[in-house]
């Protein structure tokens, strides 16, 4: 059941229900004028006009369009090199991880075996593909004195398998041995005559 609160019409007059509903009408009349005011703004900001711009803005003259075109034509030409350099440097890479894999591994360390002196210990072997085509094998050796990696130096370049050979640097380390690094041009075992 709905309670009803009673009200004594002598404290609450009628006459402050009636402003109390004039001022809201005025606020909802005041609302209404602003919100059709924003439609119509609305609709005159998006409205486009019927004729066309190009009539109405002044004319860019045929050279300027032409020099635009070529200044596009050239940047997307620097684009495309540039895209071709990126793809050139990954198929690089791709031909780099397909050589690797063309190393005979088993061949050059045999063809070191037999090569290398009892005294001298290899510490790098490092083959390579050559810009020329061709393997080439950097390696460091290591020996207590100088005559063993000369040694080493004479049986490579006595073996069939290495064709050239060049001493890169000699030094000794902290640890008493002397170190020889070195390149040789491998040229593998089916390849020899």
């Amino acid at each position: 059941m709905a309670s009803r609160i009673p009200i004594n019409l002598a404290a609450h007059p009628v006459e402050r229900v009636r402003a109390a509903r004039r001022i809201v009408s005025i606020a909802a009349a005041t609302l209404l004028v602003i919100t059709a005011a924003h439609g119509a703004l609305y609709a005159w900001v998006s409205w486009e006009p019927a004729e066309e711009l190009g009539a109405v803005g002044p004319a860019v003259a045929p050279e300027q369009i032409a020099a635009w075109r070529v200044e596009v034509d050239r940047l997307a030409a620097v684009a495309d090199v540039q895209r071709a350099r990126a793809a050139a440097n990954a198929v690089g890479v791709g031909n780099e991880l397909v050589g690797w894999r063309t190393i005979p591994w088993r061949s050059i360390f045999a063809d070191l075996e037999e090569v290398l002196p009892r005294r001298v210990r290899l510490e790098v072997v490092a083959p390579s593909l050559a810009p020329g085509g061709g393997i080439e094998v950097q390696m460091t050796a290591s020996a207590d004195d100088t005559g063993p990696l000369q040694d080493l130096m004479l049986a490579l370049e006595a073996h069939p398998a290495f064709a050239e050979v060049w001493p890169q640097r000699e030094d000794s380390g902290v640890d008493e041995f002397m170190r020889l690094t070195l390149r040789a041009r491998y040229v593998p075992r089916e390849s020899i005559p």
